[in-house]
């Protein structure tokens, strides 16, 4: 399953663990305990090349023509994780994944999926908030640990963590015959173990799905679920910051981006805020819909878009690029006619408080 294999299959088929410590030197990385992920085919290790059932994989990791993109790579780590979660041989009966591996399996986003840097240790000061994301699944290849939850003590090894809690059977739901909490307790412990900013990320998400297949009831459920969810979880360790998660998310984001510049509007107070509006002109017509609109201190509307540099990427490498920037553009000039101010945030700004900060402050919204 996505050209990762076990040690115990390896023994099955007769492959030595003499050949296995070749081909960790050569073809293949080691994932957990007796599991390993295939990188690329190898004239040296025929024998496995029996296991390499994914050539997409394999291209991606090859990028001869430098083509593999961030997405790419998200892609993989997370076909990793889940690849390693069903070959790993040690849980205990009551282990229930939860929090990276549990979003992983739901396939909720995370900011920090492929950053190699592990957690901070220490926590800003109590009445700031924290405006980064301490949680990662790490690259493509390298070592992974599967997160769980058990009642009975904790545990923490190379390759798995236990966190101890108590958790209700409507926190939890089956997964390929292992148990997992639900999405929305995933969020409120992406919060607790990360930041608010993972929390919320994760929580837009969530209630973004809800809205997607069930409409505005499905919405209103998951949010009471949610509140029902935080209540259990009142006096826990990191609950205060799932609560301020949830107060940021609002289901109509449509791109991570999107949820965090929801986040950096609540932290710096922008208030209020509309999402996905569509603008018409006197006639009535069409003119553009757009991902926020605020209001300046003057009482002029500001349209704020994100996450442009995407959109454009989406475009053929040559002429449709040019053309993608000439239609946006054209697309800016309408919007501004009709009497908006417009404020664009590409990645690293919406990576940067004090450029967040500075984009509004120039289109006259004080913050």
């Amino acid at each position: 399953m996505h050209n990762v294999i076990t040690a115990h299959t390896c023994s099955r088929f007769g492959i030595s663990p003499t050949a296995i410590r070749s081909a960790l030197a050569c073809c293949f990385r080691l994932l957990s305990h007796g599991i390993y992920v295939g990188t690329r085919k190898c004239a040296r290790h025929p024998e496995f090349a029996m296991f390499l059932d994914d050539e997409r994989h394999l291209e991606i990791r090859a990028n001869r023509d430098g083509r593999a993109t961030a997405a790419d790579r998200v892609y993989i780590r997370r076909c990793e994780v889940i690849a390693a979660i069903n070959a790993y041989r040690y849980f205990h009966p009551d282990d229930v994944l939860g929090t990276t591996s549990a979003a992983v399996v739901h396939g909720i986003p995370l900011l920090g999926l492929t950053m190699s840097l592990g957690p901070r240790h220490t926590r800003s000061a109590r009445n700031t908030p924290e405006f980064s994301s301490r949680l990662a699944l790490g690259d493509p290849g390298t070592p992974l640990r599967i997160e769980v939850w058990n009642p009975q003590r904790p545990y923490r090894s190379a390759w798995i963590s236990r966190r101890q809690s108590e958790l209700v059977a409507s926190d939890m739901t089956a997964w390929n015959g292992l148990s997992a909490t639900t999405r929305l307790r995933t969020c409120i412990d992406l919060a607790r173990v990360g930041t608010a900013l993972d929390g919320a990320i994760a929580t837009d998400w969530v209630l973004a799905q809800a809205m997607k297949h069930g409409g505005a009831p499905a919405l209103e459920q998951a949010r009471l679920t949610l509140d029902e969810a935080l209540t259990r979880c009142a006096g826990a360790p990191g609950v205060n910051r799932a609560r301020e998660a949830a107060t940021s998310a609002t289901g109509m984001a449509e791109s991570v981006a999107e949820s965090v510049a929801m986040r950096w509007f609540r932290v710096l107070g922008v208030d209020p805020v509309s999402q996905q509006v569509v603008l018409r002109n006197h006639a009535g017509e069409h003119v553009a819909r757009v991902d926020f609109v605020i209001t300046a201190d003057d009482g002029t509307s500001v349209v704020v878009e994100v996450d442009g540099a995407v959109k454009y990427n989406q475009e053929a490498p040559e002429t449709g690029r040019s053309n993608a920037l000439f239609r946006e553009k054209r697309r800016e000039d309408r919007i501004r006619r009709l009497g908006y101010r417009v404020v664009r945030m590409t990645w690293a700004d919406l990576m940067s408080r004090s450029r967040v900060r500075t984009l509004l402050h120039e289109a006259g919204v004080g913050c």
